[in-house]
């Protein structure tokens, strides 16, 4: 009876006892942990940076409103002195044209002598032949007078309206030049948050794959072991860095496969050569066409250590590159996708 009390009594101790968790599974998840700390950071100065950039960039455009209405004004004041300029050339031909008037006139006095509209007056058959002869020569007189009195009055006005116009515009254009200084700082402000912003969704996109890889890692033990699948393995290292499915806020078509530079590449499958070149993204791809609507896509190598080219037939397992870090890369590795009828398929699922 005491020896069966002991055996239960053991046994419920062994339940309550908490068997420790591998180191490295600790280790990886505290890396987790970390990293999704880091990501929760990352994302929220992405949220404050993103506000600063919305503010920034409404005073950017009120900025450019208020630039564009002061243009505009100087436009206008401009205008005004051009016209203000062409009213007083059309003033001085018109004084110019009097005034020649008013030299012939001078001129036949001189010809006829100091006494010559005198002599005119004296020279009258009658009394009112010589009232007629004083009238006219006095409304010639006041003629020419009234003419040089509004010429001048004329003249002063214009000559008035210009300077107030040109302090004007040089106040307009000195505010101009202080509301440009401003744009341009505000502008530069808000180059500086853009430029931030791009980097912190770098850094998150890089946050997020880091995540998934030691996410997948730990849950694959690291390493992918061969499981009889129908392709070969396309590199020498079995270490995935990045898996297929979702990453940094979009798609990720394919698999990428650990590497250093220089490292093969091989054919995971028979084929022929479907393409063979540069592709955004990629930095240069190959792409094999393995019949049935079945295609493999090997990216990021660099032109000068690929060994085949399209149309040619490869075997299963045949080198065909070297592992680079051409196009969008953050380091050396091959990024490996499986098509089917070209749609993006899991490539785990070949293995």
């Amino acid at each position: 009876m005491k020896r069966t009390l002991l055996t239960i009594l053991l046994a419920f101790s062994l339940a309550l006892t908490t068997t420790p968790l591998p180191e490295g599974w600790v280790s990886a998840e505290s890396k987790v942990e970390k990293a999704k700390k880091e990501l929760k950071e990352i994302r929220e100065k992405k949220k404050d940076v993103q506000e600063e950039l919305k503010d920034v960039k409404k005073d950017v455009d009120e900025q450019k409103k208020k630039l564009n209405k002061l243009e505009k004004d100087l436009h206008g004041i401009e205008k005004d002195i051009n016209k203000i300029e062409k009213n007083m050339k059309t003033l001085e031909a018109q004084l110019g044209k009097r005034e020649e008037l008013f030299k012939n006139r001078i001129r036949r006095m001189y010809q006829r002598g100091e006494m010559g509209y005198m002599t005119a007056l004296l020279e009258a058959d009658s009394f009112r032949e010589f009232l007629d002869k004083f009238e006219a020569l006095r409304l010639l007189v006041k003629q020419d007078h009234t003419v040089l009195e509004g010429y001048f009055r004329t003249k002063r006005k214009y000559e008035n309206e210009k300077r107030e116009l040109t302090e004007k515009q040089a106040e307009q254009k000195e505010k101009r030049d202080d509301m440009k200084k401003e744009y341009d700082k505000l502008v530069k402000t808000m180059k500086k948050h853009q430029k931030e912003l791009a980097k912190l969704e770098h850094d998150e996109e890089l946050k997020e794959a880091e995540i998934q890889r030691i996410t997948y890692l730990t849950s694959n033990t690291g390493n992918f072991a061969y499981g009889g699948g129908p392709f070969v393995w396309p590199a020498n290292s079995r270490r995935i860095n990045s898996p297929y499915g979702p990453r940094g806020g979009r798609n990720h078509y394919g698999i990428d496969i650990d590497g250093n530079l220089g490292d093969p590449i091989y054919a995971a499958a028979s084929g022929v050569v479907k393409e063979n070149g540069p592709a955004s993204g990629y930095g240069w791809v190959i792409v094999i066409d393995h019949g049935s609507g079945l295609t493999t896509v090997y990216g990021h190598m660099y032109s000068n250590t690929v060994l085949v080219s399209t149309g040619q037939r490869v075997s299963k397992g045949q080198r065909i590159a070297s592992i680079g870090n051409n196009g969008r890369s953050t380091g050396p590795h091959l990024h490996f996708e499986v098509r089917k009828n070209g749609s993006p398929q899991n490539p785990m699922n070949y293995y």
